[in-house]
């Protein structure tokens, strides 16, 4: 009794399908940890806002920003090195599938039009607050100079940790 003939493009395919659903597996966790940074964010700014003397809580909005762009980071790469794979190997295994060729043809991802779509919002996203709590932090030091000295300057190294990496990330990436 013969095998049927099964076709050489199926595990490709296959392939193929697994890897976009992890793709949207990491952006859907990209979208969760932005989510995550608003609403620290957002507490940290209610909670100074709504109680005297709570400035000291914005200390912690450094080092949280911070750890969530690594996380988010993270994605991005494993994002990008997908695609890549998906480019450069899946997609000649199976003829019809060019998502990634043409995205990467397009000019979608040029350094200008990455800068404004990517970086500028993940900067904003993840360095814009910090940075607020850093100036509010300097404006309220006054009440507790030893503690808020030490403090921003930490919260000021931190924040610039975390805008290095959202940058050297997503920045220096050349459209692929």
């Amino acid at each position: 009794m013969s095998q049927p003939a099964t076709d050489p493009t199926a595990g490709a395919l296959e392939e193929f399908r697994a890897l976009r659903a992890e793709i949207d597996r990491r952006s859907n966790s990209q979208q969760a940890i932005a989510g995550l940074q608003l609403t620290a964010a957002a507490t940290a700014v209610g909670v100074t806002g709504s109680h005297a003397g709570s400035s000291p809580i914005l200390f912690a909005l450094g080092p949280v920003s911070f750890f969530l762009a690594l996380a988010w980071v993270d994605h991005h790469r494993c994002i990008e090195l997908i695609g890549r794979y998906i480019r450069t190997v899946t997609e000649a295994r199976v003829p019809g599938i060019d998502w990634e060729r043409w995205l990467s043809a397009d000019g979608a991802l040029s350094r200008t039009g990455r800068f404004w779509r990517l970086v500028a919002p993940a900067a904003l996203l993840f360095v814009g607050p910090p940075v607020g709590a850093l100036i509010w932090l300097a404006v309220a030091a006054k009440h507790w100079p030893a503690l808020g000295v030490a403090g921003w300057t930490f919260d000021l190294f931190v924040t610039l940790c975390g805008g290095a990496v959202v940058t050297a990330n997503t920045v220096a990436r050349k459209a692929r």
